[in-house]
This record gives C-alpha cells, structure tokens and sequence, in this order.
C-alpha cells in the first residue's frame, strides 16, 4: 500500500515515527503518571517556542544525556492513541499523495494531517504545524524544485530521532489527570552551520573502498569500517572497539578475542543492512589480507609476518576468535587497531551480492559513516550512520576531496569551498589571515626519514621456490652494486652531518617539530638509549631529552667523505620525494634544501617527484643504486614489527643485512618483554653505529580549519591525513 523509501522502508512508517514521538512528546509536557490529584485544572496551551525547543532537541546533533534523559522520560508515558488508530489517520495522509515530487506545503499537509489528531488538550493544532514546520523549513531551505520521497524522509527523520516503543498498547491508555506543568525553558533547536563537512587533503596511495586493497595510509580514508581494537583519539592507547576483550597465551602465540553481539553492517544510507558482524567475519577478513579469496591483496606477504596465515584464524562460535600463530606476535594489537587496514568486512553480504567486484563496488562496514560514493580523483563522501553502535557522528556527511596541490587546497578552504585542509607550514599565515585557525595533532605523527637502501645481489625467494612476494621482483638485484658510495658507512654518515636538521626545522616546521635521533626508536620509549643522542638538539638537550645521533659538521663530513676515497664528493645521489603527503607535505621544499647541504661537500642530487604510492613502487623495484627516498614512518610500529617489511625476506625490503633478519627472527621467538626490549637495545646500537638511515624529525600533524564550521581539531593523526575520528568533531551550531 505505501511506496519504498531509498532505505527500503515505506514512507508511512517514518511518518508514523515522527507522528508517534510527537504524541509521546506532547503526553510528556502534559503530566506525571505517578502523582494522580482529582480535579486539577487542565495545562494552558504549551508555548510554540517550547514545543519546537523539544523537537529541535530530539535531533541526532542533541548531546548524549539530553537523549538519554528525554528517553527515560519518554518510557514512562503511555500515548493517547492506540498504534491502529494513529497508523490509520497516517495511512489516509499518505494515500491521497504521490509518491516522487512532493513539494514541502504538501509535505507539511501530510504531516498536520496525521499529527493533529493526536494532540492532546492544551495543546492545538496550530502549535503542532507550526513546529514541525519550523523544524522542516532549515532543511526544506533552497529547494527550488519539488522535493523527492527521499529528500522527504530525511527531512523527517533529521526533524524526529526520539526513540519510540516498538510494543504498543492495543487500546488507548487510561486518562490521567495532569497536575500544573512548570513552565519550560526554551532552547532553540541545534542546526548545524554546515551539515556536510568537508576536508581538502593530498590523495591517498590508493584510491580504494575495502581494506584489502589498502595499505595503512589509505586505511584511514575508510571510516566506513571499524577495527577489533580502537586507538584513543588523543593518546592512541588501545582499547576495545569490535572486540571487547582479548587475552593471550603465556608463550605470546595464541592470541583469543571476544566481539560484541550487537553490531550491524550498514548501507550506503547509513542505516543497518541486514547483516550483522559475527566471528567469521573477523577470519574472512584477515583472509583476505592474506590472500585467501582474493587475487588482488596488495600485501599478502606482510600480513602473513603480521597476523598469520589463513590458517592461524580460528572461529569458536559466533563471538570469539582466536588467532593461533606459528611465531610469537607481542604487538598483535597494532595490526587488530585502526593505524593499519584491518577493518571487518561482511562475508554474508560478499558472497550475498556475487563475489569480490561487487563488494569492491558498493563496500560496506560497521564505521561510524557509510561509504556514499568513491569518485576517482575527486572524493571520498560518507553519510552518517543514524544511532551509530558506539557513537553517532554530529556532521550529517563528510566529504574527502582529494586535492594534490597545496595552493589549491588552500584556496578550497579559503573560498570556503571546504572546512578543514592540509596546508604546509610555510603557508599558514595566508590562512590565518583569513580567519582560519590552525590544528595540531595531539601526539607526533610519524618520523619523518630518508630511506638508503642496501641490497644484496639476488632478490629474494621462499626455501621452495617461490616468490615472497606477489609483486616483488625475482632473479638478479638490479640496484646492487657494489660500488655505491651509499653501501659505505663513513659515506652515509657523512651526507647525514652535513644536513642542519635544525634549520629544516626552524624554516619548515616553524621549530615545532621533534628531533629524531635514530628511526623507529623514540626517544620517549623504553628502547632508547641517551649514547645515541649525544650532540645538543635545538634547545641544548642531549638524549632523550632532545639530542641528536650526529652533529651539523660540513668540515667534518667532508673529512669522512676523503676518508671513503671521495675527497671532493663527485657523485649524484637521486632523491624520490613524494609530492602529496599528508603529514608532510613541505617534502618538496625539504628535499631541495637538503640538495644544497649536500652540495656544499661535493655531492650532486637529481630529484624524482612522484605521488606518495610511486615512491613506493619505485622503491618496491628494488631498480635503483645511488637512490634515497623520503618516508615517514609511523610511531606505532616496534622495530620487530618495521623488520617485517624491511628486512630482505619481505622480498622488496630496503635492509639486505643479515643483522636485519637475525633481529626480526629472534623477535619472532621471543617470548618475554623484557628480554625482547634487551635483544632491540642491542640492534639499535648496531643500526646507530651503522647509520642504516637518515633521520631526521618527529613531526606532528598540522594543517587549518576554519571556525565557522568546527570548533576544532586535535587528535592522534598517527602518520595519516586528518581524515580520522570526525564522529567527534563537534559542528558549529547557528
């Protein structure tokens, strides 16, 4: 009888829902069912202003104790009318209009029509209409065509999103007798500036909507999907997500986690799809990062090291899994946790719809947003998911556009075009010019680095044969050789003095970056040592405090390099330069710079610029001697976790040294913290000693936002782009 809505709901029953709450809500204004006095006068007509307080109020914007409060409110009341009734008068509304084109007077007809029949005395029909008008005239706004069916219900479901009781009596409820009603206080109803909100950033290094297409910069694109495990917005320490609690073995190998019970898939709509995640979901998904179902897993071989084989993933029941593994795994929680990809994908709703195309094409995930639509180049846009498992995000949508150059996202946020924007550091005054205001990720990003490879002859293949990785190379190295100035330590150690990583800082980062004395080692962890660090940072600190492994000393690189068989330098170093990071997108300018420091001890430089994933494919290649590439790295990852890719059995590492695998497979047996935390003291004197790499800050995530839009911005961004956590980000309200 009543036509489908896009969520596949007819229009009548989301009119029967805003009918409802209004009854409820009118019931509530009206008395207290637990005091009954005889002949008490009647309430006077509710204030107009109060009623749309009360409506605007029950919006999903509405803070969590309002909602809940209303709620409880809303629990103890019975409504004047019996379900039949009210479905009734609602379903004679619907009936006499068309189901597309419905302009919003006939919207509003509608919606009188039902409603006034379940006013309760006191309060007229006038009050009602002009409520709920005012409640649909923001989002009716600018409508110069006729509304659609679908602009109607989400019109009306933005109006209403008071929880109703889903039992209702058969009959009408006893007549209570009310006592006098306090006079309310009147707020005006909460509507947010923008209800998109929308962010210029650098594009990631894949453009992709499922997770085993992704590697961890892309996994933070996807916010239509959640993790087993949560990092704290502010302080990335885990804490359960999916999973609501995890233990392991004594011998760290078996790893048993418990999910909840309630959790949905959703749809494009934001609304639950009809699949909800179970333990095999959980498994299919690592599956799929491994390889097990799928052709097109980008790293298969890593997640192997990471979180085991296919069939290391065990089900037991619907809400437990249990990952068996053949080594020792102490940092399982970084790869269950949302700084990697591996978000929970529907395995009834794959194989529902024919397969991994289909799932490629139209993803969905239990993330706080849903996946709307992936435009190639141009964006990213997220409906919000409507009562969200753990948390309903404030912004109606959020679009990603994806923005290579720095000027032109600038501009973006400037024109207003969008509301927050990775802009470099060097231009942050235009923008706060403007009116904009900067944000700061709470905790460094990542280590920002140059990578130095060192090969060996042969790439490397698996003890049977085969190749380690799907897309590595085979057969001979051919970017070893053995006459690379860069396989010289003195070398490597001199190109790194001649940089002045404190002016990098100052004239870049505005002196607001960290030094970083020695990669994957903060300097604020339990595996670093002050020896490593012994020359004054920017403050005169030394070690952790502040210091740096190797002074600014163009004399004394100069010294190293005639030391080495290269007295007047004479050879050119490449330097790949991603172009469009999102941590650090001043990479360009940085990269120049530092061929000028290397100028001045005879070294030559060639600069490649590519996007941040070609960076990577080149590298990947394993092609080129003579070559560094700009990285960063991210603070989470242990150097027993960065030695999975690194290290020359990944198949397409950068460390060939044998010393690299030693330390990756005795981290693999090793079952005890500290004895773990000793054996990585020791590599780390061997990597300080050896300058595998350059070093260079720990640099937190910055960039602008305008505060007309979003009252700010300040969470662990990890090394991604500031597309994380916006469920939180408050709205500015008109």
């Amino acid at each position: 009888m009543f036509s489908k809505s896009r969520y596949g709901l007819p229009l009548a029953a989301i009119l029967l829902s805003l009918a409802l709450a209004m009854t409820l809500v009118i019931a509530a204004c009206g008395g207290d069912d637990d005091e009954e006095e005889p002949a008490t006068p009647a309430p006077a007509a509710m204030d107009m202003a109060a009623i749309g307080a009360i409506i605007g109020e029950t919006t999903s914007a509405m803070s969590a104790e309002l909602r809940q409060a209303l709620a409880d409110e809303i629990s103890k009341i019975q409504p004047p009318l019996s379900e039949d009734e009210i479905r009734t008068l609602i379903e004679g509304a619907v009936s006499e209009s068309a189901p597309e084109g419905i302009s919003g007077a006939e919207i509003q007809a509608m919606v009188d029509s039902a409603v006034a029949a379940a006013a309760a005395e006191g309060v007229t029909q006038e009050d009602v209409s002009s409520a709920i008008g005012s409640a649909l005239a923001a989002a009716a706004a600018g409508q110069a065509e006729p509304l659609s069916q679908a602009d109607i219900e989400r019109i009306v479901r933005a109006a209403v999103a008071t929880p109703v009781p889903t039992a209702m009596p058969a009959t009408p409820a006893p007549t209570v007798v009310p006592t006098p009603a306090p006079t309310p206080t009147v707020m005006a109803p909460k509507v947010p500036v923008s209800a998109r909100l929308v962010l210029a950033v650098p594009p990631p290094s894949q453009e992709v909507g499922v997770m085993h297409l992704a590697n961890n910069l892309t996994n933070s694109f996807l916010v239509h999907y959640d993790h087993l495990i949560a990092s704290d917005p502010q302080t990335a320490a885990y804490g359960p997500q999916i999973a609501t609690e995890w233990t392991t073995s004594p011998n760290g190998r078996v790893w048993t986690f418990q999910l909840r019970d309630d959790v949905p898939f959703y749809s494009r709509d934001g609304l639950p799809s009809g699949f909800n995640l179970t333990s095999e979901d959980v498994v299919f998904s690592f599956n799929l990062l491994t390889g097990v179902g799928t052709e097109k897993a980008i790293n298969p071989a890593n997640w192997e090291g990471y979180a085991g084989r296919a069939d290391n993933h065990k089900t037991n029941g619907d809400y437990e899994v249990i990952f068996d593994m053949d080594i020792v795994q102490l940092d399982l929680l970084t790869f269950m946790s949302d700084e990697v990809e591996s978000g929970i994908s529907s395995k009834a709703y794959w194989d529902a719809i024919g397969g991994e195309d289909a799932y490629n094409e139209r993803p969905i995930g239990t993330g706080p947003f849903a996946l709307l639509e992936l435009n190639q180049g141009v964006n990213y846009l997220f409906n919000r998911v409507e009562d969200h498992w753990r948390h309903t995000p404030y912004f109606h949508e959020l679009e990603m556009k994806m923005i290579p150059e720095s000027s032109t996202r600038l501009a973006s946020l400037l024109t207003r075009e969008s509301h927050l924007a990775v802009v470099p550091r060097g231009i942050h005054e235009q923008a706060t010019a403007a009116g904009m205001q900067i944000y700061r990720a709470s905790i460094p990003g990542g280590h920002f680095n140059m990578r130095l490879p060192w090969y060996k002859p042969q790439n490397y293949v698996r003890p049977d044969g085969s190749k380690a990785y799907s897309a590595g190379p085979e057969g001979p190295t051919k970017g070893y050789d053995p006459n690379d100035p860069l396989r010289d330590t003195r070398v490597r150690r001199a190109l790194l003095m001649a940089m002045d990583r404190n002016e990098i800082n100052d004239v870049f980062f505005q002196g607001r970056a960290i030094p970083n004395p020695m990669d994957y080692f903060p300097p604020w962890s339990d595996i670093f040592r002050d020896e490593w660090a012994p020359f004054p940072g920017p403050d005169g600190s030394t070690g952790a405090a502040g210091g740096w492994d190797h002074p600014h000393d163009v004399e004394g690189a100069k010294a190293l390099l005639a030391e080495a068989g290269w007295p007047d330098g004479g050879f050119t170093i490449t330097i790949h330069v991603p172009n469009n990071h999102s941590l650090v997108p001043e990479m360009p300018d940085v990269a120049e710079q530092i061929g000028v420091y290397w100028k001045e001890i005879g070294v030559d430089t060639e600069f490649v610029s590519l996007t941040n994933q070609q960076v990577f494919a080149t590298a990947w290649t394993r092609e080129k001697s003579q070559a560094v590439y700009m990285n960063v790295s991210p603070k989470s990852a242990h150097p027993c976790v960065a030695m999975v890719f690194n290290r020359y059995e990944s198949g397409r590492g950068f460390f060939d040294y044998d010393e690299v695998s030693e330390y990756k497979n005795r981290c693999d047996q090793q079952e005890d913290h500290e004895e773990r935390r000793q054996l990585t003291l020791e590599f780390g004197d061997w990597w300080y000693e050896r300058t595998v790499n350059f070093p260079i800050l720990w640099v937190f995530q910055e960039g602008a936002y305008n505060p007309g839009v979003l009252e700010g911005y300040s969470v662990n961004l990890l090394h991604h782009a500031p597309v994380r956590y916006h469920e939180f980000t408050m709205p500015i309200y008109e």
